[in-house]
């Protein structure tokens, strides 16, 4: 059985040709193909986004990219074609960095270098023998500097000048006269080693502070862009794959980082380098999110079909048959995995594990038998605690195990009543593997029960185990909806999300009786209220904080006091405060705690709408208070932005106050600085959940126009580049 069971075991990593993979592999083969369309030109580069479930292939595909890339060999440049694979999970910016700088070989940097001085020399040679001749010596590998110092003397070229006009090349090809300081170093018996450990991150050695090297080197993403440039105008083809970029560690300063990230890649393309980035497609739109769009190309990796699967199964049989699997049998896995080529490969390799131990074919009846254990992700009391944990965060009231109807066909697992006369609710009801049509009939007969009893009910299916897609359609029919898989990363995000959609539902559907929406609202209020001032306290604490730092970096002689002078004596300049006018009047006008709940009490139809409003926002629960709470906090900073550039504007030495680095200036770029950096850390993402009142007779919605929340946010995120302006422009008197 052994043997058998070794036999059955897969070769190495296995290849099936799929769409996604076809597209992968020819857009790197026309990279390396590529020529320039003109001499000294550089060859276009592409950043391309791989994204796909856990178990897809993402990595897999990565390692074969990287194969392929080797296996091209050198281009015109004679230098090998260079493919870096770095699992970026868990790094940082400056791990990326030393990690990328570490995987190039240093006999392909110098290559490179040595390439730019060949090319340089052979360019003041006017005989054409004599400068191909000395091109193709100076790229020779094993010269030494001293055979090259030599050669060159002899020609009547002074080797000293031409290596300082080489670091002026290397300046204008990375754009770093420290690198380019370095990267000559390299051609120098007796400075090479200090010169590469240099570039690698380690601080200077004594003979490189002596030449003017007395940092360590710029590190951090923008660093990348040096050595891709050093290839790409080289000619080199170099090929940068970065798996699972949705795991980088970029919580501190995550807008900021991410921004670098996307620039980094920028520079990365222009500079010819194709890269491909695996991870997340959430994470990968966020880096199209600029100026313009740097990932060209999206590869969607999906599961394998019928036929994929079955290429698949004979290539790990190890005789190139589907033994010991039926064709119905393949049909089923390929149902309940989805095709997910890693759960497609473990479920077979337990089935034709206990195919060798009990003999016979692998059969449909099998494969359903088997899922029920292999695919059950948690025991019930996991599932019911986590949806517990969902509704109790979102503030809903429910019951659980709850008799819908009469009798208990109708029992679900929870129950969310929806004030009505007629009892009305959302339902959640847990599944434990939907396999086989009994599975989906227990399922449908609840629906036929609340129906029979005229149970007004929206009901969420949850799946804790397998799910074949034939049945998940089935359930869709019935209640409306697609099951949720409880094996899902967003979960928990999808059962919310699910639960607001539906009963936002009812309130679309008509009217609720209104004595029993203003208890349920009152008790909705009463259990948010908690939660609303532990927030607030949270929010006064961060704007504490801000003024504490303020207060230890402001200018001599701030006593740190408000000051809030008169129209006539205020000290900004118009263009100024004009700025800081405008900014505050968009913040407000998103809607504040303050102004929620203004015009409630009149009598007229003001406060019927009010009323209205404040219920639908109870719909919306935390997520309109965190909302809200992030408004206060912008307000809170913006106002406290003004306070400190009126008490700059108060104290500067208005003749000096614009001077490029006199103290005046400095002190403004300081507060305009750290002003964005209090913004990059801000939610502001938040503001999308703003609520809004709705007024009678409108379209009924509760959040602000997207257009308004994005003009806001431009106006927050820019309000220290134009305060910068605005004070340019202001008269000095």
């Amino acid at each position: 059985m052994d043997d058998q069971s070794e036999s059955a075991a897969p070769v190495g990593p296995l290849t099936i040709d799929t769409p996604a993979v076809r597209t992968a592999r020819q857009l790197l083969d026309d990279h390396l193909r590529a020529r320039p369309v003109s001499a000294g030109a550089l060859v276009p580069g592409s950043v391309i986004g791989i994204s796909g479930p856990p178990g897809s292939g993402k990595s897999h595909l990565a390692r074969l990219l990287v194969r392929q890339t080797h296996d091209f060999g050198p281009g015109g440049s004679g230098i090998p074609a260079r493919a870096v694979h770095l699992n970026v999970a868990g790094m940082d910016a400056d791990q990326l960095h030393a990690a990328f700088v570490g995987a190039l070989p240093r006999s392909e940097v110098l290559a490179c270098v040595r390439g730019y001085h060949a090319d340089l020399v052979s360019g003041a040679i006017t005989d054409e023998r004599v400068a191909a001749r000395t091109n193709e010596l100076l790229r020779t590998p094993d010269q030494t500097a001293a055979d090259r110092d030599a050669h060159l003397t002899e020609l009547g070229l002074s080797p000293a000048v031409l290596l300082e006009r080489l670091s002026t090349v290397l300046v204008e090809v990375v754009g770093d006269s420290d690198y380019a300081a370095a990267l000559v170093l390299l051609l120098r018996d007796g400075l090479d080693t200090a010169a590469w450990a240099w570039l690698r991150g380690e601080p200077p050695a004594g003979v490189l502070r002596e030449r003017g090297l007395t940092a360590p080197a710029p590190g951090g993403l923008d660093a990348l862009g040096v050595f891709a440039r050093l290839y790409g105008r080289q000619g080199a083809r170099l090929v940068l794959v970065l798996d699972d970029v949705d795991q980088l560690d970029f919580d501190q300063g995550h807008d900021r980082q991410v921004r670098a990230l996307r620039r980094a890649l920028e520079q990365l393309r222009v500079a010819g380098t194709l890269v491909y980035l695996t991870g997340s497609a959430e994470a990968l739109d966020e880096l199209e999110i600029g100026p313009y769009r740097r990932t060209g190309t999206r590869i969607e990796l999906t599961g394998f079909d019928g036929e994929a699967a079955a290429r698949f199964l004979r290539a790990r049989s190890g005789s190139d048959t589907l033994s010991p699997f039926s064709i119905d049998a393949v049909e089923r896995i390929v149902d309940l995995t989805d095709g997910n080529p890693r759960m497609l490969g473990d479920f077979t390799d337990r089935l034709r594990r206990e195919a060798a131990q009990t003999g016979g074919e692998v059969t449909e009846d099998r494969v359903l038998d088997d899922a029920r254990s292999w695919f059950a992700v948690a025991d019930r009391s996991r599932v019911v605690a986590t949806i517990r944990r969902v509704l109790e965060n979102h503030l809903w009231d429910f019951r659980v195990d709850y008799a819908a109807s009469l009798d208990d066909g109708g029992r679900l697992d929870f129950w969310i009543p929806v004030p009505s006369p007629d009892h009305a609710g959302v339902g959640i009801l847990i599944a434990d593997a939907v396999v086989s049509p009994a599975d989906v009939q227990r399922l449908v007969a609840t629906a036929e029960t609340l129906d029979r009893h005229s149970v007004r009910a929206q009901v969420q299916v949850v799946v804790t185990g397998a799910a074949s897609a034939v049945h998940v359609a089935r359930i869709r029919q019935e209640f409306g909806r697609a099951p949720l898989s409880f094996a899902a990363e967003t979960f928990d995000d999808d059962l919310a999300a699910a639960v607001k959609a539906m009963l936002h539902a009812f309130d679309d559907a008509d009217d609720a009786d209104p004595i029993a929406g203003l208890r349920d609202w009152i008790d909705r209020v009463d259990r948010q209220q908690t939660r609303t001032l532990d927030l607030i306290d949270r929010v006064a604490a961060g704007v504490d904080s801000l003024r504490g730092q303020q207060a230890a970096l402001v200018p001599p002689g701030w006593t740190g006091e408000p000051r809030r002078p008169g129209r006539t004596d205020d000290p900004l300049p118009q263009p100024v405060r004009t700025v800081f006018t405008r900014a505050i009047d968009e913040i407000v006008a998103l809607g504040t705690p303050e102004g929620t709940g203004r015009g409630l009490f009149r009598s007229d139809d003001r406060g019927e709408e009010v009323l209205a409003g404040l219920r639908r926002i109870g719909r919306v629960d935390h997520l309109a208070m965190r909302a809200l709470g992030t408004v206060s906090m912008v307000l809170a900073v913006v106002q406290e932005f003004r306070s400190a550039v009126r008490e700059w504007a108060r104290t500067v030495d208005r003749e000096w106050m614009l001077v490029p680095a006199s103290p005046g200036r400095r002190e403004l770029d300081r507060l305009c600085a750290r002003y964005e950096e209090a913004v990059d850390v801000l939610p502001l993402l938040e503001l999308h959940n703003l609520p809004r009142p709705s007024r009678r007779g409108g379209s009924g919605r509760i959040r602000p126009a997207r257009v308004e929340i994005d003009a806001a946010n431009r106006q927050i995120r820019e309000l220290g580049r134009e305060v910068r302006a605005a004070a340019e422009r202001s008269p000095i008197t």
